[in-house]
């Protein structure tokens, strides 16, 4: 459908949603099906990493087909980048939360990266602004998105328990 309208606003939508839940909830549990075999795991690593780029990418074109001056933004400074985002309105969130979700998704399967953790601040900046717009996205999706994130991370690399529970308590009363 993307070939035929390849601007389509909605198909965009769905093609950055559809990636990144159909990697979260199948390819991932492949990864953790094959633990036991580190070929299997690389293989479906890659894998993950490829298709959250996917839906990341077609997230990107929609959001950039809607706010020219973000595209610019996005390789530049992070005060440029944050900038373009507060020009974002609520009916933004949806292509802007599943963008940030499924470049969080890449860097996740790529922390042997160091150019994909690069991007990481522009990801938080990205959940930020969904928070301000709409903070119940998709069950408060945000929200979750922050309380894994403070929770996994030791303090020294930005890890804050409080915050996590904050986020995560959030959620639960946003989306029961």
């Amino acid at each position: 459908f993307l070939e035929a309208s390849p601007n389509n606003p909605d198909l965009l939508l769905q093609a950055s949603q559809g990636f990144s839940t159909y990697t979260f909830a199948f390819v991932e549990d492949k990864i953790a099906q094959h633990h036991r075999d580190p070929h299997l795991v690389e293989v479906d690593r890659g894998r993950a990493r490829r298709l959250y780029l996917r839906g990341r990418d077609y997230g990107l074109r929609l959001l950039t087909l809607q706010h020219e001056a973000l595209a610019a933004s996005l390789n530049a400074h992070l005060s440029a980048l944050r900038a373009n985002l507060a020009l974002l309105r609520r009916e933004d969130v949806p292509a802007l939360f599943w963008t940030a979700y499924g470049w969080a998704g890449s860097i996740h399967w790529s922390l042997d990266r160091p150019e994909m953790l690069a991007d990481l601040p522009r990801v938080l900046a990205m959940m930020d602004r969904v928070l301000e717009l709409d903070e119940r996205y998709f069950f408060a999706g945000a929200h979750l998105f922050f309380g894994a994130y403070y929770a996994s991370r030791s303090r020294a690399l930005g890890g804050d328990p409080e915050r996590a529970r904050s986020h995560l308590d959030r959620a639960l009363e946003l989306a029961g």
